[in-house]
């Protein structure tokens, strides 16, 4: 990762940043704010952001840095965000992902390392939020790669401003705020950052995503707009969610873990409250928060309405008389532990 020097840049107003970052923060004062910081532009923005605006609210801040050790000079990397931490008076912490050979997407377990590695350093820290420095960048890039599979309103809804996951909460106070912003507000503060090589890599599908956002400029699309329109797609989805809340109320019961859905209340729900309905029951039963992707819930609707039998995430779909019934497949739960008495 080479560091980037930041020229000094005209002065400037800082206070629609303060006030984006102030929004994001818990509305009771004290509290503890742990920023999770790769070194890059975004997340070093973020840090002082996060330390400007919690200065007068009685807020800890804390950071925290994962080395993936996937490349040569990570720890290095890390050594860095340590000291710009120290010269912020910023208490910082290096986890490092100990790995043997990655099988997969490795982008994806990357992230999943790090997700629930930092989730339990700020478990026994206390910490009451942690924040990520993803942009409306980000947001947009998403929004393309979910395109190009097809997605639906999940998928293109992008990421979300906040959630909980893994007894943490998590927060993106920057989702709506440019790449550009942040960096033209290292240079006002004369603020160095870091460039990981990764990001000019075409291997990886975000690096595609970015380089079609340069190419989309002159239609007039860029984050902002492709913000504005996920702004009206999550509008669509929580009227959808309304409506599969009442569904999942009529027609759902839950049996032992196991879900039944009642087939004629079912068949009656438009096509795509059945496959909402559908995703949000595997994801009940399997416990994986992301649904299965696009061809797979096609799959799995189309084993819903022709009686067949399906199996996806780990879960087992077949016709019981006139239900529904969803539980989680052989192989999913083989290795658990449970009563010798009671069969499969």
């Amino acid at each position: 990762m080479s560091t980037r020097a930041a020229p000094a840049g005209p002065a400037g107003s800082d206070a629609d940043l303060l006030a984006v970052i102030a929004d994001a923060l818990p509305p009771r004062p004290g509290g503890h704010i742990c920023v999770a910081v790769s070194g890059g532009g975004d997340s070093v923005a973020l840090l002082h952001l996060m330390v400007r605006a919690c200065r007068n609210r009685g807020m800890q801040v804390s950071a925290v840095t994962v080395d993936h050790r996937l490349r040569p000079g990570s720890a290095g990397e890390a050594a860095e965000v340590a000291a710009l931490c120290r010269a912020l008076r910023v208490r910082h912490e290096t986890l490092a992902w100990d790995h043997g050979k990655i099988a997969g997407n490795l982008m994806e377990a990357a992230r999943n390392a790090r997700m629930s590695l930092i989730a339990q350093w700020a478990r026994g820290q206390g910490v009451d939020c942690i924040a990520l420095g993803h942009t409306a960048d980000d947001q947009a890039e998403t929004f393309l790669m979910a395109l190009s599979r097809a997605s639906g309103l999940d998928g293109l809804i992008g990421l979300r401003p906040s959630w909980q996951a893994e007894g943490a909460l998590w927060s993106r106070p920057l989702i709506g705020t440019t790449r550009a912003d942040l960096r033209a507000y290292l240079r006002r503060h004369g603020i160095p950052w870091a460039e990981d090589p990764t990001n000019d890599d075409p291997r990886f599908e975000r690096v595609r995503a970015r380089r079609v956002m340069a190419a989309l400029a002159p239609l007039g699309i860029d984050a902002g707009r492709i913000g504005r329109t996920q702004g009206h797609l999550r509008d669509a989805k929580r009227v959808l969610d309304d409506a599969l809340a009442l569904a999942v109320a009529a027609h759902v019961a839950d049996a032992a873990g196991a879900l039944r859905v009642e087939r004629a209340g079912f068949d009656r729900l438009p096509r795509d409250l059945q496959r909402q309905l559908l995703n949000a029951a595997v994801a009940w039963v399997s416990g994986i928060a992301l649904p299965p992707r696009a061809e797979k819930q096609v799959n799995l609707l189309a084993a819903a309405r022709e009686g067949r039998e399906v199996t996806v995430h780990g879960c087992r779909l077949r016709h019981q008389g006139d239900r529904l019934l969803l539980t989680r497949g052989f192989r999913a739960v083989a290795a658990l532990d449970g009563p010798t008495d009671v069969p499969w």
